[in-house]
This record gives C-alpha cells, sequence and structure tokens, in this order.
C-alpha cells in the first residue's frame, strides 16, 4: 500500500489482494487484522436503513 501510494510498481493488485482478505474474513466470522485492508474498505454500517 504504501509502495503503491508512493508510485512504486510492485505487480500486486492491491483492489484484487484487499477484495480476497475482505472475503477470507467474512469466512472466518472476524474482521481483518489488515490495517490495509481497513483503510481501504468502507467501515460496516453500524445501523440498518429504515425507510418509513
Amino acid at each position: 500500500w504504501m509502495l503503491d501510494g508512493l508510485g512504486i510498481e510492485t505487480g500486486v493488485d492491491l483492489d484484487a489482494l484487499t477484495a480476497t482478505s475482505v472475503w477470507m474474513a467474512g469466512h472466518l466470522g472476524r474482521p481483518s487484522p489488515s490495517r490495509t485492508v481497513r483503510a481501504l474498505t468502507p467501515p460496516p454500517s453500524s445501523s440498518p436503513t429504515r425507510s418509513e
């Protein structure tokens, strides 16, 4: 993430890696410990949306 932000090409697809981490965390039933994943994904909704 830092290298990508500095414009250094790593060959790692950060979006795919983040999506995979989110998918794995969901299947494990716990949040990802990765600070990068937490920084690149929106926080879960704290309250459900109700329409009245």
